[in-house]
């Protein structure tokens, strides 16, 4: 080892020194000293000083610059320094491990052992004065070790005397705590005159042969009984436990109970111990109806000689207090207590059963914060009958009895011949009121009525720490209690074939303190099963016991529980119905063939059950079924967490019609292809959204045409990827995206859906990686939920590449099929602005087919838009038709791909559509050529829209015979007059591309840019030009700007603007022509303006773009118009009478004022 290389360190407090592997270092000979300060837990660390491995040692002396912590993780620790721990603080000996000090303790502080590991003190002769405090851990001490400690406490541990002499001060327990002081031959252990308990506390005493322990503290009634305590005495090989008591030499002894008083049917004293030793048959402990409550010091139920023995406490009123709180059996014959009450109110009870003969109890046990604490190595049974007298009337369900304790609706009543056989209790009204199930037949009548299969209500603990409990009726624990069983062999709860209630369930472990689920019975932790339980939300526990049988496991209360035991082998149905069960292994499971996670639809406000699946990075695989419903027991939960690379090889189906939230918070879970993943009829499964991914390989079927089946939701709101991958999906309800993404390369991976909304969401996306494009035909894609973006590429893996070609009228495509996807229908959707977004890459598209109406988009409101920001083409395979709720829409066509649409800007009722937009630095291609069937009632040669285009960006191309401007007629802007052609937005150029028949249009064109450009090109092949005639060239936008004319028509082809070029408000339009084409600018006298300020007559109403003025002298198409809630920009677009139509949609309405018209003059 290190030895004399090390001498005088400090540990600083947060820091630590670690020593592993065999270290030997710290030799006084070298003057090492160690000097700490401090937990380790800045360093990660559970000491000051840790030993993490193997045999270590450490000689030097030990000094407590502060409180610290020494902590033997793992291996041994040895610390030998000659000298004693010195310094000023508490001593803290923790860890797994086993560690040992051999040197005396001498500082100023206390002494704390923890950590479930093994101390020992083997140091004598220490002036150590402070506290010692023993935690869930093994301390052997030899005499003289503890020094003259001020008192002791045990929570949970065990000590034991090695040798010599110790007082331990005052002792104290912890509550609801099992602990062992063991006393080794020929010692002696002292205690003070004290010893306190917190609730639940027990301590058993182990005296070894020769061994003595003393106290000067007393106990209770004559016999000075420690109704908490046992003693186990050792002589030779025979070891005897009973209770404990104290003599009167002081030292504390086990009880002889066949010293006590025989019990009689007059006994009544509460500091006397009683006996029933040589009663036989059935004792009736009422001294004849004159004996209601008694007390006792104690009670020992001891059969010898009389197997069968029964003591009788009468009605239920009748309460048997033990002012010991000890209850004890002996012997190996049967005994019963029945009757009454075992247990004052708010009280403690101890049942010591030590003999071979079964104990059965049919009394109820206390009432209030009672509780229960059952030792020694025998079977008690609990099987309450509550006896009281009933007060019927004639022909009423109503009956008052003596008390409603142990009563519960559904409980039958027997030995009342006032109320008919087969009745049950519909409720229990009041403390001394139920209500039958049926009035008919009911006599009146006072009479002691038997209700059997009472249950227990006490809230108090329920402490299993040897033996068996077992039941032996329905409901006979308490529901209100919490059930804890020592880690110890033999300790075990049995339902014994009735179902049963607890309030939750801990302890055990591989030693013992197991749980048998028999005779196909349920065990309900969590309290009563009810919808909406979930009164337990803060208890949290771990069960390590065996579960085994045939019954079934049901968890309620909203509470955690963790099962830590690997090797379960119950065979019934688990159900998770409020609260949180965690496994990390699937024997935890037991041979359970379902797991059932029941809860609420989030919008109930409900709570239900959640199930945690940890398999850490390595996984597992979870084999059982799944049945799945709701939410777990807050409005964001999931009715499944996974936790690790788990894979689900069961069945997994939706467990009613509304909801069933799963997803995954760390790795991937993946839904093995051996298995069908089974959607509910209504809204099923949601995978709520977190960092771990979801790989759906099983089949997925079932759903509901109208509703939503599988749903990635922003509930998390952290971003991830569900990944379906089975071409054979055959369920028929939609799939949504909220967050994240769902990947799919096959159509046939989205199911059978056939809605418009099969495809949709709300921020999320599909991504389309697929070698097969042609297998998505018949998908829907909506944007009904705001709006959806498509990554669109190759698959995963694959080759395949989008080859794009362009025709000679400017008309881009695809060479074959590859890159090209193929979808039905396009729907934007209703309510609010929806959007659906392309992108992609390789140079994949897509196309929709517009169905059999052809229709792409049915918009009621909100401003719908298609953005395509993929490097491939997106054809939008029919006409587009927005209608509305009485407000103007707005449509846009959005991003920097190519996007080509074959049919037609469609009007729907309302207001509906006043203003088309093309933005973004892509080509939107308008080519008019879809064909009208019978079935596609949205082809045709025309548009129906009114409203205005706006070219903000980019190029907006019409090419094909079909693919006219229109105004007064067929058009596939516009069919009918009204609507402006505007160009630019703020300083961006913008381009109108026209590769028509040719045609003259009354259209009216304005350059609603600021400093930008606005283009008009002239690209047609035939003879016929371009002309815009009777319209002025509007300048809405403010600023000086340039208009551009060109193209590549023929040069004998005249293009013409027959309208004057406006200039804007604030700046001069230039006029700039390139390109090969001819155009011809000769604005008619009509187009010229001089300008006005009429005033406001009437219309103008919101969501409108006419209004009446006083004269309409002077004003003409194509001037520029302001005014109090005149849109920016806007310029006349057509003059009925008096009445002016305006190129944008107001949003709110006029009213009485002066507008300017401003002059129409050349630029």
């Amino acid at each position: 080892g290190a030895g004399g290389l090390l001498s005088n360190i400090t540990v600083q407090s947060g820091a630590a020194l670690l020593i592993s592997g065999g270290i030997s270092t710290g030799g006084e000979n070298y003057g090492g000293s160690l000097t700490l300060n401090g937990n380790g837990a800045t360093a990660g660390q559970n000491g000051a000083l840790v030993s993490g491995g193997g045999n270590n040692l450490f000689a030097g002396a030990l000094i407590l610059g502060s409180s610290a912590t020494i902590s033997a993780d793992a291996g041994e620790l040895t610390l030998s320094g000659s000298s004693a721990v010195t310094g000023t603080g508490d001593l803290t000996l923790t860890g797994g491990g086993v560690g040992t000090l051999y040197d005396s303790l001498e500082h100023t502080g206390g002494l704390n052992v923890t950590g479930g590991g093994t101390w020992g003190l083997l140091g004598a002769g220490g002036t150590f004065t402070g506290a010692t405090n023993i935690t869930g851990t093994l301390l052997y001490i030899y005499g003289g070790a503890l020094g003259a400690t001020s008192g002791t406490t045990l929570a949970g541990a065990e000590l034991i005397l090695l040798n010599g002499s110790q007082n331990l001060g005052n002792l104290s327990i912890a509550a609801n705590t099992r602990n062992i002081v063991r006393a080794s031959g020929s010692t002696t252990l002292s205690m003070g005159s004290t010893i306190n308990r917190g609730v639940g506390g027990t301590v058993t005493f182990d005296i070894l042969e020769g061994a003595t322990v003393t106290t000067s503290a007393t106990g209770s009634g004559t016999n000075n009984i420690l109704g908490y305590a046992l003693v186990s005495e050792t002589t030779g090989a025979t070891t005897v436990t009973g209770m404990g008591r104290i003599n009167g030499s002081g030292n504390i002894v086990r009880f002889d109970s066949t010293t006590a008083a025989t019990l009689t049917a007059t006994s009544n004293s509460s500091g006397t111990d009683y006996t029933t030793l040589g009663n036989a048959g059935t004792l009736i402990w009422t001294d004849g109806g004159a004996l209601t409550n008694r007390s006792v010091n104690s009670l020992t139920i001891d059969a010898t000689g009389n197997s069968g023995q029964i003591t009788d406490m009468g009605n239920t009123a009748n309460v048997l207090t033990l002012s010991s709180g000890a209850l004890q059996f002996v012997g190996s014959e049967n005994g019963t207590l029945t009757g009454g009450r075992v247990g004052a109110a708010d009280s403690e009870l101890f049942i010591h059963q030590f003999g071979t003969g079964t104990f059965t109890i049919g009394s109820l046990l206390g009432t209030g914060s009672s509780s229960l604490v059952k030792d020694g190595d025998g079977t008690l049974i609990l099987a309450p009958v509550a006896i009281v007298d009933a007060t019927t009337a004639a022909g009423s369900a109503v009956v008052t009895v003596t008390s409603t304790a142990g009563l519960y609706a559904g409980q039958t009543i027997t030995g009342n011949a006032n109320i008919p056989a087969g009745t049950t209790i519909l409720s229990v009204d009041s403390p001394t009121q139920i209500t039958l199930s049926r009035a008919t037949g009911v006599l009146a009548g006072t009479v002691a009525t038997t209700f059997p299969s009472a249950t227990n209500t006490y809230t108090g603990a329920t402490l299993i720490n040897a033996g068996v409990l077992r039941a032996g009726s329905a409901n006979a624990f308490s529901a209100s209690s919490e059930v804890t069983l020592a880690n110890v062999a033999g300790a075990a709860l049995d339902i014994n074939g009735f179902n049963q209630t607890i309030k939750s369930l801990a302890g055990g472990g591989a030693t013992g303190g197991d749980v048998l689920l028999s005779g196909g019975a349920t065990l309900t932790i969590g309290g009563p099963n009810v919808i909406g339980n979930i009164n337990y939300s803060n208890i949290h526990t771990s069960f390590g016991g065996l579960i085994s049988g045939d019954g079934n496991l049901t968890f309620t209360g909203g509470g955690v529980i963790a099962l830590t035991n690997n090797n379960n082998t119950y065979t019934g149905q688990t159900n998770v119905n409020a609260g949180t069960l965690v496994i990390s292994n699937m024997g935890q499971l037991g041979a359970t063939a379902l797991v059932a996670v029941n809860g609420i639809a989030s919008l109930s406000g409900l709570p239900g059950g959640m199930l945690i699946v940890q398999g850490g990075s390595a996984g597992l695989n979870f084999d059982r079924n799944l049945s799945l419903s709701g939410r777990s027991n807050n409005a964001v939960g999931l009715s499944l967490l996974n936790i690790g690379n788990n894979t689900y090889s069961g069945l997994i189906s939706a467990g009613h019609n509304t909801e069933a939230r799963f997803g995954s918070s760390f790795g991937t879970m993946t839904l093995a292809g051996t298995t069908t993943l089974h959607l509910g009829a209504g809204n099923a499964f949601f995978l709520v959204g977190g960092p771990g991914n979801l790989v759906i390989d099983a089949l997925v079927s079932g759903g509901n045409s109208a509703a939503t089946g599988l749903y990635k939701s922003t509930t998390s709101g952290i971003n991830n990827t569900m990944v379906l991958t089975n071409n054979n999906n055959n369920f028929v309800s939609d799939v949504r995206v909220d967050s994240g993404t769902i990947r799919v390369s096959h159509g046939g991976q989205l199911g059978l859906g056939r809605s418009g909304s099969a495809m949709r969401g709300t921020g999320g996306s599909f991504e389309i990686r697929t070698d097969d494009p042609g297998s998505f035909t018949s998908r829907n894609v909506s944007g009904t939920d705001t709006g959806v973006t498509m990554l669109l590429d190759r698959a995963a893996g694959g080759t395949g590449l989008g080859t794009q070609t362009v025709s000679v009228a400017g008309v881009p495509g695809y060479v074959g099929a590859s890159g090209h996807i193929v979808f039905n229908e396009m729907f934007i959707g209703t309510g609010g602005g929806r959007t659906l977004t392309f992108s992609g890459r390789n140079g994949y598209g897509a196309s929709w087919n517009g169905g059999l109406d052809g229709l792409l988009t049915t918009a009621t409101n909100g401003a719908p838009s298609v953005t395509n920001s993929s490097n491939g083409v997106v054809f939008m395979d029919g006409s587009v038709q927005v209608s509305s709720d009485g407000t103007s829409r707005i449509f846009t066509i959005n991003g920097n791909g190519e996007t080509v649409m074959t049919g037609f800007i469609r009007q729907g009722g309302g207001a509906g559509l006043t203003t088309f937009n093309k933005a973004g630095n892509g080509t939107l291609v308008m080519t008019g050529s879809l064909v009208a069937t019978p079935l596609n009632v949205a082809a045709g040669p025309a548009s129906s829209f009114t409203g205005s285009t706006n070219v903000q960006a980019g190029t907006l191309l019409l090419s094909g015979a079909n693919a006219t401007i229109g105004n007064t007629k067929n058009g596939i802007l516009n069919g009918v007059a009204g609507g402006a052609l505007q160009v630019g937005n703020g300083g961006t150029f913008a381009a109108f591309d026209y590769r028509g028949p040719g045609e003259t249009t009354a259209k009216t064109f304005n350059l609603i840019g600021t400093t930008g450009a606005g283009i008009i090109l002239a690209n047609q092949t035939g003879a016929t030009g371009l002309v815009f005639n009777t319209s002025a060239i509007g300048a809405g936008g403010i600023g000086a700007k340039n208009f551009y004319l060109g193209g590549s028509s023929l040069t004998t082809t005249i293009n013409e603007i027959a309208g004057v070029i406006n200039n804007s408000s604030s700046g001069a339009t230039s006029l700039v022509k390139f390109g090969t084409n001819t155009w011809l600018y000769a604005p008619a006298a009509s187009t010229y303006a001089a300008g006005a300020a009429p005033t406001w007559v009437s219309g103008g109403a919101a969501n409108t773009n006419t209004f009446v003025v006083s004269s309409v002298a002077n004003i003409g198409i194509g001037s520029t118009v302001t005014g109090t809630n005149i849109p920016a920009g806007s310029v006349v677009t057509a003059i009925n009478g008096t009445t002016v139509t305006i190129s944008n949609n107001i949003t709110t309405a006029l009213a009485a004022g002066t507008f300017t018209f401003r002059a129409n003059a050349n630029f």
